[in-house]
């Protein structure tokens, strides 16, 4: 890289940094953009009604398709950490 290239690199990136330890501090959401992403999907299951279903986790806006229940956790799969 050039010298004003590295210059720039380097204020995207602590610009970049900043918002995450803003975000992370007060709790605030991030917005990503600019780039191809996917969100991670887990198993999820509601511990109101007991409706098991698959879905990505948004913290305060997940909830049971079943019966619209907030009250769920996530479940792993039965061998997730096991080394055969």
């Amino acid at each position: 890289m050039r010298g004003k290239d590295v210059y720039f690199f380097h204020r995207v990136l602590a610009s970049a940094r900043q918002k995450v330890a803003q975000a992370l501090v007060n709790g605030e959401a991030l917005k990503v953009s600019g780039g191809n992403y996917k969100l991670a999907q887990h198993n999820l299951k509601c511990r109101s009604c007991g409706h098991h279903w698959e879905g990505t986790i948004h913290r305060r806006r997940t909830q049971c398709p079943s019966c619209c229940g907030k009250n769920w956790q996530r479940i792993e799969p039965i061998n997730a950490n096991r080394e055969d």
